[in-house]
């Protein structure tokens, strides 16, 4: 299944602690790119177990500057990108979900 959406990747992070020494991450955060969202096949899934992940979402978009997170602008979920392939239309991005309460 495919979908259209729009991705924002990072510009800058900091993390800050407050007086109680909690974690306060400041992400700042591009403006919407277009991107289509896909399941990834059996032979993606594969693969991505052999190199020891699994595949939440496969992202295609034009932009992509080695960030390692993007966050999906219709759900506001945040995902780590585990691999970068080169297609013809740009780049297709394997996606994890992002484990709730890991640090950037």
């Amino acid at each position: 299944m495919r979908r259209m959406t729009s991705i924002k990747l990072p510009v800058s992070a900091s993390v800050e602690r407050d007086s109680e020494g909690f974690r306060t991450e400041n992400i700042t955060w591009q403006d919407a790119i277009p991107a289509t969202v896909r399941d990834a096949t059996r032979r993606e899934q594969a693969m991505a177990n052999q190199a020891g992940y699994t595949i939440s979402q496969i992202y295609e978009t034009r932009f992509y500057e080695d960030q390692n997170i993007l966050m999906d602008e219709a759900d506001g979920q945040i995902y780590d990108i585990r691999q970068v392939t080169i297609s013809g239309t740009g780049f297709a991005l394997d996606c994890t979900r992002r484990t709730p309460g890991r640090g950037y």
